[in-house]
C-alpha cells in the first residue's frame, strides 16, 4: 500500500501518517488505526518507537479473506521504495549514492534469501 492508502484506510490524514512513519509522536488512538490497516498487532507501533526491532504480525481482520497475490515485480518496486523512505527517515547526511548502495545491496540479500526459502511466501 502506498502511504496515501494507508492513510485513507486508517482515516488519519497524509501528514499525521508522516509523522508515524518518521516517528514523531501521535496520540496511542491514531495508532490503533494504523496497526490494523498494516496488519500489525495491537501496540506495535509504541514498541518500535520504544525500540523494538519487529513485532507480531495480527492475524487478519477478516476471516477468510482472499488477498491479491502481487506480482515479483511489485514486490521488489515496494521493496526497494520502502527500504529508501525509511533510510531517508532516519538519516539526513545519507547520499543518493550510499542510498542507492544500500538499496541493491540489501535487494540482493533479500533475492538470496527469498531463493533460499522456496517455500515460505509473502502470506506464510
Amino acid at each position: 500500500m502506498s502511504k496515501i492508502d494507508v492513510a485513507r484506510a486508517a482515516d488519519v490524514t497524509i501528514t499525521t501518517y508522516g509523522k508515524i512513519e518518521r516517528g514523531e509522536s501521535v496520540r496511542d488512538v491514531t495508532y490503533g488505526k494504523v496497526e490494523p490497516v498494516l496488519q500489525w498487532a495491537d501496540g506495535s507501533c509504541r514498541d518500535i518507537l520504544d525500540g523494538a526491532s519487529a513485532m507480531p504480525v495480527a492475524p487478519s481482520p477478516v476471516a477468510g479473506a482472499v488477498y491479491a497475490e502481487i506480482d515479483e515485480a511489485t514486490l521488489e518496486e515496494d521493496f526497494v521504495e520502502s527500504l529508501r523512505s525509511a533510510v531517508i527517515a532516519v538519516s539526513d547526511d545519507t547520499t543518493t549514492a550510499d542510498i542507492r548502495k544500500l538499496t541493491e545491496a540489501a535487494l540482493e540479500e533479500w533475492k538470496r534469501r527469498r531463493a533460499a526459502n522456496p517455500g515460505i511466501t509473502d502470506t506464510n
